[in-house]
C-alpha cells in the first residue's frame, strides 16, 4: 500500500476537484505518465450519477484504447443521482459487466469497509496487465447515521447547528457501539 495515497503522502496529489466533464484530462495525464515511463498512478473518483454523462464513457473507451494501466477509477456506487435512484433515471446495471466489455479490470468492494478497500488496492498493485482499473465501491448515503441513512429527504438539507451536533453524536455512538 505504500505506493498508494496515504496520509503521509498526500503531498503527491497534483490535481483535485476538477469538473465533471474533464475525465479526458485524467486520461491525458495518465498517458503522459506512461510516456515518461513513470509508475505513478492516476486516481479518479466518480459518483455513479456522473456515469450518465457521455464524456465519461468516451473517457473509458480512450483509457482502454491507450492501455492506461496506471489509471484507477473509483466509482461511489450508492445507486443515487440527486434524489432519485440511478436505476430509475438511466439504469446502469449490470455496471461491472459494462466496464469489462470496455476492456477494464473490475473490482467490487464495500465502500464502507477499509479492509475491503485495502484488499482491492493490494490486488491492483499486483496486476501486471495493460488494462485500466475500476473499483466499484458500494456505499449508502448517510451510512451509520440511522436517522438519515439512505433517506432522500436529507440529501439536500441545510442542517442547523443543533441538528449537526445531534447527527455527530449519532454517528459517534454508532461507530463506538
Amino acid at each position: 500500500m505504500d505506493n498508494f495515497l496515504l496520509p503521509q503522502s498526500l503531498e503527491k496529489i497534483q490535481e483535485e476537484a476538477r469538473s465533471l466533464h474533464e475525465q479526458a484530462y485524467y486520461c491525458s495525464q495518465n498517458h503522459t505518465v506512461l510516456l515518461d515511463k513513470k509508475n505513478n498512478k492516476v486516481f479518479v473518483l466518480l459518483g455513479d450519477g456522473e456515469l450518465n454523462e457521455g464524456s465519461v464513457w468516451e473517457s473509458f473507451l480512450i483509457a482502454n484504447a491507450y492501455k492506461l494501466k496506471n489509471l484507477i477509477v473509483i466509482i461511489d456506487r450508492n445507486f443515487r443521482q440527486a434524489n432519485k435512484s440511478t436505476e430509475e433515471l438511466i439504469p446502469l446495471e449490470p455496471l461491472g459487466e459494462k466496464f469489462e466489455k470496455f476492456g477494464w479490470d473490475v473490482f467490487v468492494c464495500n465502500g464502507h469497509s477499509f479492509k475491503e478497500i485495502r484488499d482491492v488496492f493490494g490486488t491492483i498493485k499486483n496486476c501486471k496487465n495493460e488494462k485500466p482499473k475500476i473499483i466499484i465501491a458500494k456505499t449508502i448515503r448517510g451510512k451509520a447515521i440511522k436517522s438519515i441513512e439512505d433517506d432522500p429527504k436529507y440529501w439536500f438539507s441545510d442542517f442547523s447547528n443543533e441538528q449537526i451536533i445531534k447527527l455527530k453524536k449519532e454517528l459517534v455512538g454508532e461507530l463506538i457501539g
